[in-house]
Parts: structure tokens; C-alpha cells; sequence
């Protein structure tokens, strides 16, 4: 079990630290040591007034964006190794109930813990103690591992659900407990320069923005965007450099903006320490574009020249941002950033009709165990007509399962491509002006599962020359197998050019030459993702030419292969089912579901899903489960039977301890329907273990009955359940039901069965625990349904018999602006007697409507016209709206027409739809009354013999007087 402890505090301060704690925040500001980041859209303000009295101060956070999502954290410079199996202990003051919260502690790995406030920790200190261990298990293991050379945030705040004016305040955050005996692993010694280059260029020619050589146009802050990078500015030989230690990408703010449109080149120097990607944009007010170094070489001085032509859509006159990103979390060094005029440079031609543009292109995709690497040779030729031809030479697409065609994305369009002998051309559908810069270009390569996506660079009638391609290796599939907890199978192909034909192909990994295909990587951490930068190097006499790197991710297998085991119990309901034995006719309702799941986590990393069913399961059923985790596609597949109410389905994904499932149900496909994404999972993650998991005693009742207008002599099935207190069904159980009016209404077992016009209310029971819900019979024996083909429908709609076939799964539907009129009149041949209407809407309902019913004259009574109006009505997804219209004592309303009239929709882009609208009565006998006066000193009865003192002008009674019985209008 985690172990989390919230306690009262009268004051903050209250919180003390001994000998072996490690302080991060003391009186309301950061300890040395540790480093503040603001993230996002979040205010926070140091050593502010304690709100309780006291001498001590606390720093304070809130959105800068009323009740928008906020962000901050808090990083160590060094030391979180210690920290792995320490209790995390901060004091904390909020000032709205129900705000949200979320402490987030990092490595390479992210993990929450979130917590609401409650009522009753309003306005007072709280102090929270978390077990580091068993909270965030993937950030303690990666701390005590030194993963991050020492880094990482160690208490970070996220708001994802504040109330506007809602303020937290922080008083002491504190490790205690930590573990004195750690010792940091010995990392192998990195790389370090010694120099740094010295640039050469003329200082009127350079806008410089981290440099030895030149003045600086604007200081140097680092920006709050959420990185985990740690920067260190120190000097080599003199010169300014930044040291990027757990680099994944940078930010930098500008401390004025600064115009650069006078140059032709940005300038960046890079030294990486270990192997990763590197790439920069300069950023204008909601700019920019990413430019990735083709190869970087560890260990050296790394100069990127880069023609500001890149940044096409960058205001150069307005500079205020610098991003550096592609970091793998590794440790390099910045230096000599800067802008710069070429005395030299000669202009690119202008964009013309004809011009040529030459390009290459590479994107890797991983399926399973496979590794695809695809490159592309493109040339675009601007047409006259504003068109563009593109021809294009793939490689590396074969074996990609489903590639069934290859197609240009074209500012949303989808162009074909013409396959002639490997050699693919299009004409995009699209036009452009000369100098136009497409915003969206890209091959998109569908296959079974989803797509691959290769960005292109283009700008209309812009010319480039052909690269002439280096003479280097090519890989083109790179395939995982045999993964121990220690070692990895690399099985690999690589095509090589003419040049190198006959030439010894071996893997380099992260540096080191492996023999053999497959190359049997060693020496790897158990139950750990490790990052593989592959190359493929080619030897032919004495000269050894390599490939582009490519990065594959392998996960190793615990030590020990040992399962880990994780139980639940999972619920739902069916519609539209029965169970075996029964009459599909009319016996299909809503069913329950529960049953008790098994998630193991294999020692190959797939999942096992396991469900027994603690049910009886209805006709058809044929479960199937979905196992996906965030990044993955969708992916339902049907479950293997293991006996009578027992499915199993292991994954062939793989998986990640800690990873969150985002979708874990089990789908139910049935005869009359399916269950939808029910009965889910949620907050599984994968590798989580717990003790078992048993149903609970009886806890509440559930009580449902059809929606609909009944009629005198309906027999009602209900669905009556138990629930635990985890709201899991328990089905053992049974609840009896009864009535409080057996005149209108009464109970045999499962069944209702009206037996007059009226309402009653029926009650489940099950031990003390008890659940109601109304029934109301509002059409008599003798009613039936109006509408028949001698009834005449006007409406705005041209077809509206879908709203009369009895059908739900059918529906009319009108367009809607946010307020617009629409109508539907029905017109009787002859006068009726309406005992009741129901209006069924879809989700996308009517939000205002009226049900207007023509006053008819007649000899027994006055016309009378009535009109029900309904407001606020709420639609949704997946949703039935019913609402049925009577009066209130029952009695029938004379009319011709009747008129729906709606002036609102619940969802404008909805529309509203229509399923159904059922008119119940009897005709109208004018000679049936046969009396029409006033008489007060007569009684009065409803048609359901309840006596009326004071009865309604216009409305149908029974008058009982000298008597005598009879029907009469008052």
C-alpha cells in the first residue's frame, strides 16, 4: 500500500529538519542546491507572508490565467540519489475547496501524486507525507541508479483544476529520512573541452548572442518552458560557455528583442559529451521552425552554419527567443551563438516557373520489433499553372505490413502518386504563388495499424540543387530479438552503393564495433530502457565508411523472470440483452456485468488481461479487450475462452513498468448490441501488484425502470441491484420490490403491471438499504396510437415520416443556428382525444420547446387551448431524451393539430434530432357526453375516481348526482 498522510497544522514552520533530512524549501525560499523553474501560466513569489500568524514566511503559487492549468518545479543541481528512499514531507495552505493539485517528481522517468481539497482543509496548514519508494516507484529507481547524473526535479506543482482566486501557499518541503548510505555508481568519465573555437568574422558583420569575440545584443535568461535541462554558465579559456547537463531542449529569453534581418547565416558551436541528436530555431512572437544537424560527433567542436532562408516564416526583425532541442538527456556544451553577414554571400534566385527543387528526406518507424528506416529523394518542379510536380525515389519501405500506396499530403489534400519501376510522380491538386511557403507537405505512407509521416520542406518555384549523396552505408531494418535481462539480439540489413559493393558491413553500438548479424548487445541493465545508437560501418580495403546513426529502444527483462500481478474487479451494463433460456421477443433489457480481472506483467514485458465473469453472461456474447498505452493505436482483439465464464488475451506489445494504460476495458459484442468501452480499468499501470481484490457486502440499490409513456395493462420488466461500497454489483444478492399504490400499480417479482391511470412509486429492498423510483400510467386501455395514414404533417423539414415509424434507432433532424424556429404540425382528419404525447430526442436535442394543441369547438365543451413549454433541457453523446406531456389530472385534450415548435438547440453543430414523437388517445365520440352544465351541488370525479372539490372549467369529469353517473365538460 502507498503510504500517504495528510495532517492539520495549526501553522506552517511547524515542519523540523535533523541531521539526516535534506531541506529543499525553508521559510517559504529554495535551499542552495536546488534551482526554481517556472513551467507555465504560473505565478510564484517567494518568502510571502505566512497567511496564519507566525514569523515565518512561505512562497505562494497560483495561475496567471484565472483557473487555467498552472506550473512550477523545482530541480536539484546534484544529490537526488540520497532522496530515492525518502518520505517527501511538505506543509501546505489552500484557499478553495475543491482545487487540484498535482506533486511531480522526476528523472528520466515523470510520476504524480494528485490530491483535491476538502472542505475541511480550507484555510489552514496541512502537512502531506509521501513515500518516494512507493509513490513515484519509477523516479525512486532512476535516482538510486543515478540516471540523471544527480538531476531532476524534485518538487514541482501542477494546477489542472483551480477555481480562479485560488491560491496555494508552500511553507517547508522536506526529504526525510534519506538514505545516508548511498553511494553515486561510478559513470564512465565524459569528455570535457578544453578550448573553445574563436570565430573570425568582423564584428560589424555579427549579432551576437553568447559569444567571447563579440558584445552580447541582448542578455541571456533561461526559459521557463518545463525542461528538465540543467544549465551551468562557466568559461573555457576566457569564453562564455553554457554546460547542458540532462539536455533535452533549452530555452532562451531574450532580454530584448533584437533584429537580425541583415544577416545570412546563424552560427552555433556544440560539444557533445555523449551521443544525441542536436537541433536550434531562432523564435519570433509565434515562430518557428526546427533545423536538425544531420550528424554530430561526440567529443569535438560541432560549427552549424545554418542560411537564415531556413526560418522563412520567422520575423527576423523581431529576434526575442533562442530553443536548442533534439538532447537525449546527455551533457554538452554551448558556445559562439550568432548571427552574421556573409561580405560574400551571393542571393538565392527568386522563385520562377520552372525552377527545380532537389531534396532528400528519412523517417524511422518501429512496429513491434522492427525498426523501418525510409528515405526519399525528391525533386519539385513549379508549374505554370501554379502546380507542382514532384518525382520521388523511396527506399526502406519494403516489409512495412499494409503499405498499400504511397500518397503527398498537400495542404490538406491527399494526392496519389503513379508508380512507374520505383519511380513515383504526382501533380498536386493545389495551387500556389511564386514565393509561397506550403505549410503542410509531407509523404504519407498508410500501413495496417496507422501512418507514416515524412515532413518535406518546400517553398513554390524556390530552386535547389541535387546533394550529391556521401558514399556511406544505409540501414534499412534493424530487428530486436532473444532480450535477457542483460543482452539484446540486433539483426540488422543495410543497403550499400556500387562504390562500396563487397564491402564488411558490421553494427557499431553507442560507440563500440559488435560482430556477427545478429549482433548480440551485453553488459545492459535488467528491467531498464536502454537508448541504442546503432551504425552501420562499412569496410572495404582501408577505408571504413558509416551510416547515418539511427536510435532503437530496448527494454531488458527483469532479473529472475518474475511475473507481477495486479487484481480488480471490473462492472457494467448491457442493453437490449437476454440471457440463455429466454424469449429474445420480450425479454431483452438492461443486464449487469462484473467480473473479477487479472492484469500480470510478463517478464517479456507483454500483459496478460484475465476476466471471470461473476455473471451469467447474455445470449452472444464474445468479449474482446483493449490494452493500449499512451502513443499507441487503438487496438481491440478478441479473447481466448478458457472455460465457461473465463477470457484471457496476452498483449504482443510490449510494455514499460509504470506505463498508464489509456484505454483497459473489455468489450462485450452480444445478439442486440455491444457493451461500448465497458466494463473499464482505470489507473492501472503496467507492472502494478497488489494483494487480491473481493467483492464487498451490500452497500446501496440500484433501481431502473424503462423510460416511456404506459398505458393501463402494461406489464414493465425493472433491473433492481445491489451494490458494495465500490459500487461493485453484487449479484448473489436480491432486492425485493412493492408499491405504494397497488391501485395504479403493482409488483410481481421483477414486473410491474399498470393497472389505472395515476403514479406510483416503487421501491427496491435489500436489508436496510433501499432505492425508489416513480412509475406514472398516463394512457388508458382504450388508448392507442393516433397517427395513421390519415394524419397530415407540415413542417420546415421535407421528410419527417422517420419521427413516426416507432423506431429509436431512426431519427429527423434540423439544422440549427444559435437561435433559430423550426415546426412540426400534425393534423387529425377529425377531432381527438389526446391522453398523452412523448417527444424521444437524441443527444442532439431541442434546449426550448413548446407542444401547442389546437382548441376544437364542439357541442359537449368550449374550445380550450393548451400549450406545455419546456427550457434547459440537456442533451449529450449517446443520450435518449424523453419527455411525455399530459394533463395533470389525466383527462384526454380535444384537438385537431398538434404543433412542435423548437426555438433553441441543446448543441448548435448538433443540429437537433427528432427519434420519435407517439400521440396516444381515442377518437373523439361527441355523443359519449351526455351532459354538459355546472352544478355545484354535484360531486365530481377524475376519470380515476378521485373526487375533484373544485373542478377545472373545459375539462372531462365523472358527476355523480340523485344517483346517477355521468360524463361532463364543466
Amino acid at each position: 500500500m502507498k503510504r500517504i498522510f495528510t495532517l492539520a497544522l495549526v501553522a506552517a514552520g511547524l515542519l523540523s529538519a535533523s541531521a539526516k533530512d535534506v531541506v529543499v524549501v525553508k521559510n517559504g525560499g529554495i535551499e542552495p542546491g536546488f534551482q526554481y523553474n517556472e513551467w507555465w501560466n504560473a505565478t510564484t513569489t517567494f518568502y510571502e507572508p505566512n497567511p496564519v500568524s507566525g514569523g515565518e514566511t512561505v512562497f505562494t503559487f497560483k495561475s496567471t490565467n484565472g483557473g487555467a492549468a498552472a506550473s512550477m518545479g523545482i530541480m536539484a543541481n546534484t544529490g537526488t540519489g540520497p532522496l530515492h528512499s525518502a518520505t517527501l514531507t511538505f506543509d501546505w495552505y489552500a484557499t478553495q475547496p475543491g482545487a487540484q493539485y498535482t506533486v511531480r517528481l522526476t528523472a528520466d522517468s515523470e510520476e504524480n501524486y494528485t490530491f483535491t481539497v476538502a472542505d475541511d482543509q480550507v484555510n489552514k496548514w496541512n502537512t502531506t507525507s509521501i513515500s518516494v519508494a512507493e509513490t513515484y516507484p519509477a523516479v525512486s529507481k532512476q535516482w538510486k541508479e543515478f540516471k540523471t547524473k544527480g538531476s531532476g526535479f524534485v518538487f514541482s506543482i501542477v494546477g489542472s483544476n483551480m477555481p480562479a482566486e485560488s491560491v496555494l501557499s508552500i511553507g517547508s518541503v522536506i526529504y526525510k529520512n534519506v538514505d545516508e548510505t548511498w553511494v553515486a555508481p561510478e559513470v564512465p568519465t565524459l569528455p570535457v573541452p578544453t578550448t573553445v573555437p574563436v570565430p573570425t568574422l568582423a564584428p560589424e558583420n555579427v549579432v551576437s548572442l553568447l559569444s567571447g569575440a563579440y558584445t552580447p545584443a541582448a542578455m541571456i535568461g533561461i526559459g521557463g518552458w518545463g525542461q528538465a535541462t540543467r544549465v551551468e554558465n562557466i568559461e573555457i579559456n576566457g569564453a562564455p560557455v553554457q554546460k547542458l547537463v540532462n539536455f533535452n531542449y533549452l530555452g532562451w529569453e531574450l532580454s530584448q528583442h533584437v533584429d537580425v534581418s541583415s544577416c545570412h547565416y546563424l552560427h552555433v558551436d556544440f560539444f557533445p559529451s555523449e551521443a544525441t541528436g542536436f537541433g536550434f530555431t531562432a523564435i519570433s512572437p509565434g515562430k518557428e521552425k526546427a533545423y536538425k544537424a544531420e550528424n554530430v560527433v561526440v567529443g569535438e567542436w560541432n560549427s552549424f552554419d545554418v542560411p537564415l532562408t531556413h526560418w522563412k516564416n520567422v520575423d527576423l526583425t523581431d529576434i526575442f527567443q533562442m530553443k536548442f532541442n533534439e538532447g537525449a538527456k546527455t551533457e554538452g556544451y554551448i558556445a559562439n551563438v550568432y548571427f552574421y553577414k556573409d561580405p560574400n554571400y551571393i542571393e538565392p534566385e527568386k522563385p520562377k516557373a520552372g525552377a527545380v527543387w532537389n531534396g532528400t528526406a528519412q523517417s524511422a518507424l518501429t512496429l513491434g520489433a522492427t525498426t523501418y528506416n525510409v528515405t526519399a529523394e525528391y525533386a519539385i518542379t513549379a508549374l505554370e499553372d501554379g502546380r507542382f510536380e514532384m518525382t520521388l525515389k523511396p527506399a526502406g519501405q519494403e516489409g512495412i505490413p499494409g503499405l498499400a500506396k504511397l500518397q503527398l499530403l498537400n495542404n490538406a489534400k491527399y494526392d496519389d502518386f503513379t508508380n512507374n519501376d520505383g519511380v513515383y510522380t504526382v501533380t498536386s491538386t493545389n495551387t500556389y504563388a511564386l514565393g509561397e511557403t506550403l505549410n503542410e507537405l509531407a509523404l504519407w505512407m498508410p500501413y495496417t495499424g496507422g501512418v507514416l509521416r515524412i515532413n518535406l520542406d518546400y517553398t513554390f518555384g524556390e530552386a535547389k540543387a541535387a546533394v550529391v549523396a556521401a558514399v556511406a552505408p544505409v540501414f534499412r531494418t534493424i530487428t530486436v530479438s532473444d532480450i535477457t535481462s542483460s543482452s539484446a539480439n540486433l539483426g540488422y540489413t543495410v543497403a550499400l552503393p556500387a562504390e562500396l559493393e563487397g564491402a564488411t558491413v558490421v553494427l557499431k553500438v553507442n560507440g563500440n564495433v559488435i560482430e556477427g548479424n545478429p549482433a548480440t548487445v551485453a553488459g545492459l541493465a535488467e528491467n531498464t530502457e536502454h537508448t541504442l545508437n546503432v551504425e552501420a560501418q562499412a569496410t572495404l580495403g582501408d577505408v571504413v565508411y558509416t551510416s547515418k546513426p539511427l536510435s532503437i529502444k530496448v527494454k531488458t527483462l527483469r532479473e529472475n523472470a518474475v511475473s507481477l500481478v495486479w487484481y480488480g474487479i471490473t462492472d457494467g451494463t448491457v442493453t437490449n440483452a437476454y440471457l440463455p433460456g429466454e424469449d429474445p421477443a420480450t425479454m431483452r433489457r438492461e443486464i449487469p456485468i462484473t467480473g473479477k480481472v487479472t492484469m500480470t506483467m510478463n517478464p517479456d514485458q507483454t500483459l496478460t488481461a484475465d476476466i471471470v465473469f461473476n455473471c451469467q453472461l447474455p445470449v452472444g456474447c464474445v468479449p474482446s479487450v483493449t490494452l493500449t498505452k499512451t502513443g499507441q493505436s487503438y487496438n481491440r482483439v478478441l479473447m481466448t475462452k478458457v472455460d465457461e465464464n473465463h477470457y484471457t488475451h496476452t498483449s504482443t506489445v510490449k510494455f514499460t513498468e509504470g506505463d498508464l494504460l489509456t484505454y483497459l476495458y473489455f468489450y462485450l459484442a452480444y445478439d442486440g448490441g455491444n457493451s461500448g468501452n465497458q466494463p473499464a480499468i482505470t489507473g492501472y499501470k503496467a507492472g502494478a501488484v497488489n494483494d487480491g481484490c473481493e467483492y464487498g457486502t451490500p452497500a446501496s440499490v440500484v433501481l431502473n425502470i424503462p423510460g416511456g409513456m404506459y398505458k393501463v395493462g402494461d406489464k414493465v420488466r425493472t433491473s433492481a441491484w445491489v451494490k458494495d461500497a465500490n459500487k461493485h454489483f453484487l449479484l448473489n444478492e436480491k432486492a425485493e420490490l412493492s408499491s405504494n399504490n397497488t391501485a395504479v400499480a403493482t409488483v410481481d417479482g421483477e414486473y410491474v403491471t399498470t393497472l389505472a391511470k395515476g403514479d406510483a412509486q416503487i421501491k427496491a429492498t435489500c436489508g436496510k438499504y433501499s432505492a425508489t423510483a416513480p412509475i406514472k400510467c398516463v394512457v388508458s386501455d382504450k388508448g392507442v396510437n393516433l397517427y395513421n395514414d390519415k394524419c397530415t404533417v407540415t413542417s420546415d423539414l421535407a421528410k419527417t415520416t422517420q419521427a413516426f415509424d416507432g423506431k429509436l434507432d431512426t431519427f429527423i433532424t434540423w439544422a440549427c443556428k444559435e437561435t433559430e424556429d423550426h415546426y412540426l404540425t400534425v393534423t387529425f382528419d377529425s377531432p381527438v382525444e389526446v391522453e398523452a404525447v412523448e417527444a424521444a430526442w437524441e443527444g442532439a436535442c431541442a434546449q426550448d420547446y413548446t407542444l401547442t394543441f389546437a382548441p376544437v369547438e364542439s357541442k359537449a365543451r368550449e374550445a380550450s387551448p393548451v400549450e406545455f413549454a419546456m427550457t434547459g433541457v440537456k442533451g449529450g453523446s449517446g443520450m435518449t431524451i424523453r419527455h411525455s406531456f399530459y394533463n395533470p389530472d389525466y383527462s384526454g385534450i380535444l384537438t385537431n393539430a398538434i404543433t412542435l415548435h423548437t426555438t433553441k438547440a441543446f448543441n448548435t453543430a448538433w443540429g437537433i434530432k427528432l427519434k420519435e414523437l407517439t400521440i396516444m388517445g381515442q377518437e373523439y365520440n361527441e355523443t359519449g357526453i351526455t351532459d354538459i352544465e355546472a352544478d355545484s351541488t354535484a360531486e365530481y370525479y377524475t376519470l380515476q375516481g378521485v373526487r375533484v372539490a373544485n373542478p377545472t372549467k373545459g375539462q372531462l369529469y365523472i358527476k355523480r348526482q340523485g344517483g346517477k353517473s355521468v360524463k361532463v365538460i364543466i
